[in-house]
């Protein structure tokens, strides 16, 4: 199992350079909440779901609450995928 933290994302979206972070192994993502979440964590997402890898979302909800507001919780990230 590869953690998509633990891949080297910088220049990711240089085509020249994406096939290096492809790791042709990987048959399934699983999306969790991520605070953390950068364009290139979705772009690397959705070329291993074009590819033919697995999509698990493990929580749907569009928002959470902090203090009585809404921030967009992993559901609204699923959705970007």
């Amino acid at each position: 199992m590869i953690h998509i933290n633990d891949i080297v994302l910088e220049g990711i979206i240089n085509p020249e350079s994406i096939h290096k972070h492809i790791d042709p192994s990987i048959d399934a993502v699983i999306m969790g909440y991520d605070n953390q979440i950068t364009y290139n964590k979705i772009v690397l997402i959705g070329l291993y779901v074009q590819l033919g890898a697995k999509f698990i979302g493990t929580n749907p909800d569009k928002y959470t609450m902090i203090k009585n507001l809404k921030i967009p919780g992993c559901g609204s990230m699923i959705r970007c995928i």
